[in-house]
C-alpha cells in the first residue's frame, strides 16, 4: 500500500511539473500549434511565434503580412490574396490599385504626415491606434530618379494585450537609421523585422523619417489588420 501511494505521489508531481513547464513556455508552444482565434498577445509571444517561421526573402509587406498572420489576424488565404494583388500585368510597382483597395489606402485624404504631434496638420495620435495594423508610406513629391511620388514601404504596428504598441520594420534601413539617430537603443530582431517600442524616442525618429530630405518627405496610412482581413475575405469569397 505504501509503495502504491508513493507511485501515485510521484506521478502527481510529474504531472504538475509538466503543467508548470507548459505554462512557462506557453508562448513558444503556441507557435507550434496552428489555427485558433485572434486575441491580443504580448510582444514576447509574437516573437516566439515568429521564431518558428522560417525566414523568407520577401519584401517589406511580406514581413508585415507574416506578422499579422502570426498574430492570427489574417488567415493564410487572406495573406495569399493580399500578396496576389501586388502582381499586376504592366504595373511598375507592387502597390497596385488592387493592393491599395485591399489596404484602404486609395484615398489620399486619409493620409497622415505626422505622429503624435498635435500642432501638425494631418496628425495621427498614437492613442487612437487601438489594434494591430499596417503602415503604408507614400512619398509626397518625386525626389530624384527612382524615387517617384508613390507608395514605397510597408511596416507593421502591434498593439499588445497590455495596450503597448510596437513598430516592426523590415527592408527599409532609412527608417531604422532615423529611429536609431533619435536615440533608440533597445532594438530586437523579430523574424525579418526590427522591433521598436513606440515610446517618445521612436515617435521622434518616426517623424524625422517622414521628413527625410534625402528620401523625400512622405506621409503614411494606418489600416487595422482586421479591416484588411475583412477586405481580403470579401475578395476571396467573390472570386
Amino acid at each position: 500500500m505504501r509503495m502504491q501511494k508513493k507511485l501515485i505521489k510521484t506521478r502527481v508531481i510529474s504531472l504538475l511539473a509538466c503543467v508548470v513547464t507548459l505554462q512557462v513556455n506557453a508562448g513558444i508552444f503556441d507557435a507550434c500549434f496552428g489555427g485558433g482565434e485572434y486575441k491580443p498577445i504580448s510582444e514576447q509571444k509574437l516573437q516566439a511565434r515568429m521564431s518558428k517561421i522560417p525566414k523568407s526573402m520577401g519584401v517589406c509587406f511580406n514581413a508585415a503580412l507574416c506578422l499579422s498572420k502570426a498574430e492570427r489576424l489574417l488567415t493564410q488565404a487572406e495573406e495569399d490574396l493580399v500578396v496576389s494583388t501586388t502582381h499586376e500585368v504592366g504595373a511598375k510597382t507592387s502597390y497596385t490599385k488592387r493592393f491599395q483597395e485591399v489596404m484602404n489606402i486609395d484615398d489620399d485624404s486619409h493620409m497622415y504626415t505626422s505622429l503624435n504631434n498635435a500642432n501638425a496638420a494631418n496628425n495621427l495620435n498614437l492613442a487612437d491606434i487601438n489594434e494591430s495594423g499596417f503602415l503604408n508610406f507614400k512619398r509626397l513629391k518625386a525626389k530624384g530618379e527612382g524615387l517617384p511620388a508613390d507608395f514605397f514601404h510597408t511596416a507593421y504596428i502591434q498593439v499588445t494585450a497590455d495596450g503597448e504598441k510596437f513598430l516592426y520594420n523590415a527592408n527599409h534601413s532609412p527608417m531604422d537609421v532615423a529611429i536609431m539617430q533619435a536615440g533608440h537603443k533597445d532594438i530586437i530582431q523579430v523574424g525579418d523585422s526590427l522591433r521598436y517600442k513606440m515610446d517618445e524616442i521612436t515617435v521622434t525618429g518616426f517623424n524625422n523619417f517622414l521628413k527625410n530630405v534625402k528620401e523625400g518627405e512622405s506621409g503614411f496610412f494606418f489600416t487595422p489588420a482586421s479591416q484588411v482581413a475583412e477586405n481580403a475575405s470579401h475578395t476571396v469569397h467573390i472570386t
